[in-house]
């Protein structure tokens, strides 16, 4: 009986450690926010535009929330002088925790959202149709950052994007020929980003 009260009594004591450690090893940061710009994305070699953002604060084992939003073109280019061009967006939103790292801050999280493409079906003698598609998609992501102060740190992301194949012309009216209308967008995007702490 003495055994299973001392086992008890120094479990509850190593969670009262770790909690308070944790707690400490927070105390300085405040509610922030961080901004992300979106630098690449592996499923295009084309440029992108938009990133990410987060809300965060000092709270242990709550979650932070924060979200994903980015834009490319691409085109598919086929044999018989048909074109799709395609405009696609990617909006997303997250929950993720920091875990208190020494001399690093780490972040990890996940999510899902919505891929949106609006492709342009082209052909010889101009634009025939446009056909837009919303797709779920699921978000994972990994962030490691150097803080400078206590209210500051500078940080890059990588978010795995996962969507499956896309039929980017579904129901289309529009014969489809020479050109691949399924395509896979799934990749990983690669952000850098501040956090600023209030």
């Amino acid at each position: 009986m003495r055994s299973i009260t001392k086992k008890r009594i120094v479990c509850t004591l190593g969670w009262l450690i770790l909690f308070l450690g944790y707690t400490i090893s927070v105390k300085a940061q405040f509610f922030g926010f961080s901004a992300d710009g979106a630098i690449a994305y592996s499923a295009t070699d084309q440029e992108i535009s938009g990133g990410s953002f987060g809300l965060t604060h000092p709270i242990p084992f709550v979650p932070n929330i924060g979200g994903t939003g980015f834009f490319f073109e691409r085109r598919n280019q086929g044999a018989e002088g048909m074109t799709l061009a395609s405009k696609v967006s990617v909006t997303s939103g997250n929950i993720f925790y920091n875990i208190p790292v020494p001399f690093f801050t780490f972040s990890f999280g996940g999510g899902g959202g919505i891929m949106n493409t609006k492709t342009d079906i082209i052909q010889e003698f101009g634009r025939v149709e446009t056909i837009e598609v919303n797709t779920p998609i699921g978000e994972g992501f990994i962030r490691l950052g150097l803080p400078f102060i206590h209210f500051f740190d500078f940080h890059i992301g990588y978010h795995f994007i996962t969507t499956g194949d896309i039929k980017i012309v579904k129901d289309s009216k529009t014969k489809i020929v020479g050109v691949n209308d399924r395509v896979n967008l799934s990749g990983g995007l690669t952000t850098i980003g501040i956090l600023i702490a209030l």
